[in-house]
This record gives C-alpha cells, sequence and structure tokens, in this order.
C-alpha cells in the first residue's frame, strides 16, 4: 500500500479547500494518508505581512482591493460549507484522522525524520519554500509538486502572468520534483483551454484548482508508475521571478487583468 503525506501552505482561499477533496479521492483509490504538514506562507523572499504589502504595491489599490474581497468571500463562504471545523489543516487533518505537523521550514531535520520514520512513499507538494536535496531524497518516490504553466515555459513565480505578457501558451503540469525548481520529470500536464481564457489571473486559478484533485492522483499514479511525460516542444524552457510595477503595466496593455469582478460575483452565485 503506497504512504502518502501532504505538505503545504495554509490557504484558506484556494488550497485548504481542495486537498480535503483531494483527501476523498485518495481515500478512494486505497491509499493511505498518513499525514499534513503545514509551511509558512511564502512568497519569494516575503513573508507574513510583507506578502500583502507587496501585492498592494504591484498590482495597485484597485486590484487590491478587489483581491481582499476575493479571499474574504472564498474564506466566508468554505468556512459556512464546510464540513471541517472552519476548513484549517488542523481541522482537516483532524477530519481524515491523520497526523498534523506544523513547521517553519520544510527543510527541518525533524521532518526529514518523521517522513523515513513513517516510510512515507510520496509527498505531495503545494508550498512555496525551496525544497532541499535532504528533504527530497526522504520519501521513497519523492514529492510530486503542482506548477500552474506549461512546463518547461515559465518556471519560478506567477506563471500565468507571464505566459500571458510573452503570448505563450497556458495550462498546468505535475512534476516530480528535483533541487533545480519546476525542473523535475514531468507526471501529468493540462493545456488551458482558449475558450475559457478571459484573460483574468484569478479566473485561470479556478480551472486549476476545480480540476486540481483529480489531477493530483494521476500524478501521483503516474509517478508510482514512473511514467513521465516528454516535456512540451512547442514551448522553450524560461524561468521568471516576482513581477515589477512596470511588468504589471505590460500585462495589462496587453489584455491581462489579475481579477475581474465577475470573479468575485461568481462566488457569490
Amino acid at each position: 500500500m503506497i504512504k502518502i503525506a501532504v505538505m503545504t501552505e495554509n490557504d484558506g482561499v484556494w488550497l485548504n479547500d481542495v486537498w480535503a477533496k483531494t483527501f476523498r479521492l485518495l481515500l478512494k483509490e486505497d491509499f493511505i494518508l498518513v499525514g499534513l504538514i503545514e509551511t509558512p506562507k511564502k512568497l519569494s523572499n516575503h513573508m507574513g505581512h510583507n506578502i500583502p504589502l507587496w501585492y498592494a504595491s504591484t498590482f495597485g489599490l484597485t486590484d487590491f482591493v478587489k483581491l481582499s474581497l476575493f479571499a474574504i468571500t472564498q474564506i466566508v463562504k468554505r468556512r459556512l460549507s464546510s464540513n471541517y471545523g472552519g476548513g484549517s489543516l488542523k481541522n482537516i487533518a483532524k477530519a481524515f484522522g491523520i497526523t498534523y505537523i506544523k513547521c517553519d521550514t520544510p527543510n527541518d531535520k525533524q521532518i526529514v525524520d518523521w517522513i523515513k520514520a513513517h516510510d512515507i512513499d510520496i509527498v505531495a507538494c503545494t508550498t512555496s519554500f525551496i525544497i532541499s536535496k535532504i528533504t527530497l531524497k526522504a520519501p521513497r518516490l519523492g514529492f510530486v509538486n503542482k506548477h500552474a504553466a506549461i512546463l518547461p515555459a515559465n518556471k519560478g513565480l506567477f506563471p500565468y502572468f507571464w505566459a500571458h505578457s510573452n503570448n505563450q501558451p497556458k495550462g498546468v503540469s505535475y512534476h516530480l520534483m528535483s533541487e533545480e525548481v519546476d525542473k523535475g520529470p514531468l507526471l501529468y500536464q493540462v493545456v488551458y483551454p482558449k475558450s475559457k481564457d478571459t484573460g483574468s489571473m484569478v479566473n485561470f486559478y479556478h480551472y486549476v484548482f476545480h480540476l486540481f484533485p483529480e489531477h493530483m492522483v494521476d500524478a501521483i499514479k503516474a509517478c508510482i508508475n514512473q511514467r513521465f511525460m516528454s516535456p512540451n516542444q512547442k514551448v522553450k524552457s524560461s524561468y521568471s521571478g516576482l513581477p515589477k510595477r512596470k511588468d504589471v503595466i505590460d500585462f495589462r496593455i496587453k489584455g491581462g487583468r489579475i481579477i475581474d469582478w465577475m470573479d468575485i460575483f461568481r462566488l457569490i452565485k
């Protein structure tokens, strides 16, 4: 039986709810869920209150207000409908009867020791931390990661933003993690349909996380069977960091939007 652990940051807007759905799918597939490891939120070198400050200064006040309204609406909606005590990672772990661990960094020796001690086969990962070589080697088969881009293009941060700015195809990839960021063997990949692309980055992430549970399970199965995909030959390898204010202006000139009012109204329906 394959033993699965999850490593993720606490994100009540996107991640917590989809991980609960993913757990249910994994249990239906007879995987053994062992533990949930919570890492701090991180955005490049920004942590804590510096993250919203970066969003406000880079995207501007209007988009920051819309993003805040979106987040509040999403969190309230999910807490009212959640069966997991408000949807915190700790409560989700409790509901599924698995170990909950909160750490300051995924590269802590205690995390490595825990993974080894519990004979974890795969760690499914949605954290912004760079995972060390020692930690990556702790599970038997490795770490499986989601990246919202058509790899090998747009490795790094804000992949939709850069794909739109550079007129490149958009999508989501799941891969086995390596020491180099977003460069491990490809397990599963889906191209974002042009018919669904409104130009809104938030709308794109609606698509990504709506399908996340099924996609992550498929990626885990591919990892178990060592069934890797060849890199997409239609895109060139690239890496980008955090956008700057001038990059946001260029993104908007090319028809991109961080968030539409419709993205918020859609949550209320």
